[in-house]
């Protein structure tokens, strides 16, 4: 039950993260104009991308060797990161602020910096299986967030809103080292780093990637289109952004239980074989939840002047579903040390997106910003299905990519008999997946 348990303690930390994301935005487009909700997403895409790669590979680190550690080990490669990450802030602000004098632009910048080191402490604490500890200092950042956003909510500006992001990242830091005094063993550093050394460098080129996902489209949008359309684009790229959380969650929990498991596969891999199921139906699901809530959803988080969003939203859609047939496989092959297998699958859809995006989105809008996340997703899930061709757990199931042949078909022909056969297969494919092999790792 470790795994169902960490599950749904991770789940609640996300559906609070989630949340305090969708109140924030909800604020900001209430009482700001649609061209500066715009620019501040541009400040936080930039802010974002940097200290995501300033997060240096440590999050995929920390989950493959946490578990193996002692406690010291573990801490002194922690506190190492953060040094790494806030030495990231450090050079950004002595480069940057000599090429651009904004003082607002650096506060908010700073900020959003600060507020991002979560990710990383999280990473930690799913290594450390800590999950609650990690629920209540999400819960506590969210606090901040929202209350002193709400405060100030007639008088927000880019300057006090970079303010309190900064205030509710260092609650953050607070509570962390309150719990975990730092604790640097500077004699024991080097051959830690030695260890993970094979493993690190293809985690520290991948975490370069992870910001090109997240957040490349918010400074690509501006110099292909302009500020709204990015507003516009970014409140459906949250709404995706939920669900892909929702779908993080196990693959954060299982990574840790493959990694203790990497020399006896044969014990995680029915498990996964059913997760990717499961996967399976609850994203086209989403996608189902798009086509009737995705307007009501839209209003619900912003203003009804971002439903343009909405088109773009399905599209998104179709990639989250597409993803979600390999996404469990890649998550094996990284949890397994296979760091170089998982970089290339990344490195691939990022080549196809970056040239997707500019092209589809310079001649289709919104539609073709959108439409560069399922072609990146196509042609890294081959890569994926290539590397493990020869592991029982991605073995070609026909059932699987049915649901994505049915969401393609509505996406072109919006048809409600495509709409309802969908849901008749999601049961169909719920009746076929064992959901008791979840249960069964202790």
């Amino acid at each position: 039950m470790k795994i169902v348990k960490n599950t749904l303690l991770l789940y609640s930390t996300r559906f609070v993260e989630v949340l305090a994301t969708l109140i924030q935005i909800k604020i900001i487009t209430l009482f700001l104009p649609k061209l500066v909700v715009g620019k501040i997403f541009f400040i936080i895409g930039i802010a974002s991308f940097i200290a995501t790669v300033s997060q240096a590979g440590f999050s995929f680190v920390f989950v493959r060797y946490v578990p193996k550690f002692s406690k010291r080990e573990n801490l002194t490669l922690f506190n190492f990161s953060m040094l790494v990450y806030f030495t990231g802030l450090f050079l950004s602000l002595l480069i940057g602020i000599t090429l651009y004098h904004s003082l607002s632009f650096w506060v908010m910048f700073t900020g959003i910096y600060v507020f991002s080191a979560l990710p990383l402490i999280g990473s930690y604490l799913i290594g450390s299986s800590k999950m609650k500890f990690l629920f209540w200092l999400t819960l506590l950042r969210s606090i901040v967030l929202i209350t002193l956003i709400y405060l100030e909510r007639q008088a927000l500006t880019v300057g006090n809103l970079g303010i309190i992001f900064m205030l509710a990242g260092a609650a953050v830091l607070f509570g962390f080292y309150f719990v975990f005094p730092a604790t640097f063993d500077l004699v024991s550093l080097r051959p830690i780093l030695l260890e993970i050394k094979g493993f690190w460098k293809y985690a520290f080129l991948d975490q370069i990637f992870q910001p090109i996902f997240m957040y490349l489209y918010r400074i690509i949008t501006p110099l292909v289109m302009n500020y709204e359309v990015l507003a516009s684009f970014t409140i459906s790229k949250r709404i995706d952004n939920f669900s892909r959380r929702v779908f993080q969650v196990p693959l954060d929990v299982v990574s840790p239980e493959i990694s203790l498991r990497d020399s006896r596969k044969d014990e995680i891999i029915p498990v996964l074989v059913e997760l990717k199921k499961i996967y399976v139906i609850f994203s086209t699901a989403f996608f189902l939840g798009y086509v009737v809530f995705g307007k009501l959803l839209i209003i619900l988080i912003s203003t009804s002047s971002y439903l343009d969003a909405f088109r773009a939203l399905l599209i998104l859609g179709v990639g989250l579903v597409i993803s979600s047939t390999y996404s469990v496989d890649a998550t094996f092959l990284r949890s397994i040390g296979e760091m170089k297998a998982y970089f290339i699958h990344n490195f691939i859809w990022m080549v196809v997106f970056i040239v997707s995006f500019v092209i589809l989105g310079k001649y289709y809008g919104l539609a073709g910003l959108a439409a560069a996340y399922p072609i990146g997703h196509v042609f890294a899930g081959i890569y994926i299905k290539l590397r493990v061709r020869d592991v029982e757990l991605i073995k070609f199931d026909p059932v699987l990519a049915i649901s994505i042949v049915l969401v393609a078909i509505y996406i072109f022909f919006s048809s409600f008999w495509i709409f309802g056969l969908t849901i008749l297969y999601l049961l169909m494919l719920t009746f076929r997946t064992d959901f008791r092999k979840l249960q069964s790792q202790r």
